[in-house]
């Protein structure tokens, strides 16, 4: 157990290290450009927490407005499930868990991921598209070649 406590300072003493040695860098950088930087204090767990349930409502009303009749309908069959997990600890659990799929899933199909970025075709190429070339001619006979 004390292993791991002193792995885990050493990692956190790292990463801290790592964090100055980047605001000075940025630092320099700014002064060199003549940027003028500001320091604002790391969100807290909460106020991150506010942002993406913010984010996430946003998100699934817009995505209920989109929904045809059909689905609609359909997603009635579930109201009364989902008040029955919201009410207990371990139906909310499950709950908190297809929000945070959701987010996830949405967040991540926002960003370009890097297979997607565009990158050329490559495309088969064909004979009028390479330089023609003349076939080689053999030496002749008894003509040698003196180095």
């Amino acid at each position: 157990e004390n292993e791991d406590g002193s792995a885990l300072i050493a990692m956190l003493l790292d990463d801290y290290y790592q964090s100055e040695a980047e605001t000075l860098s940025l630092d320099q950088v700014a002064k060199h450009d003549g940027v003028e930087s500001q320091q604002r204090p790391l969100p807290t767990d909460a106020d991150v927490a506010a942002v993406v349930t913010e984010r996430v409502t946003t998100l699934l009303e817009a995505r209920l407005r989109e929904r045809d009749t059909l689905k609609t309908e359909r997603s009635q069959r579930f109201v009364a499930l989902a008040r029955s997990l919201g009410e207990n600890e371990d139906g909310s659990a499950l709950i908190a868990m297809l929000l945070d799929d959701y987010y996830q899933q949405t967040l991540h199909a926002m960003l370009p991921q890097p297979a997607e970025r565009s990158r050329p075709v490559a495309k088969p190429a064909s004979k009028s598209d390479s330089p023609r070339r003349r076939p080689r001619r053999g030496r002749r006979p008894g003509h040698r070649h003196h180095s």
